[in-house]
């Protein structure tokens, strides 16, 4: 049975009746991350579409293996998704050592992390 598939929601759930999540709030941190990449750590777009795409790889591998004693789920779609938020997070962090960027990154870290029904 294929899962259906929605745009944004707060969790994941490994339950066949919810759907798979495109966006959930750690999108945001995806975004932020490859802004902080371009912005403060100076990879560029190839370099940075393998190191995230290899994270990417390693979570849904890790979320769907049948060691995951967390019992998290990670989608495909909300990988492929992640992937894509991190790429336009890339691109548009066109400015050097942006504070905003480090600064709203280091927040959307600390309150999509801080709380445990997001994911």
């Amino acid at each position: 049975m294929v899962k259906s598939i929605k745009f944004f929601g707060k969790t994941e759930s490994q339950d066949e009746e919810e759907p798979d999540l495109l966006f959930t709030p750690w999108s945001a941190v995806h975004f932020f991350s490859g802004a902080i990449a371009r912005s403060w750590l100076d990879i560029g777009f190839w370099p940075w579409e393998a190191i995230h795409a290899a994270y990417e790889m390693k979570d849904w591998y890790l979320h769907n293996s049948e060691t995951n004693e967390t019992q998290e789920y990670n989608s495909f779609p909300n990988s492929v998704a992640d992937q894509a938020i991190a790429t336009v997070g890339h691109l548009v962090a066109t400015t050097k050592r942006s504070p905003l960027v480090l600064v709203g990154g280091l927040v959307t870290l600390v309150f999509v992390s801080s709380r445990e029904e997001l994911g």
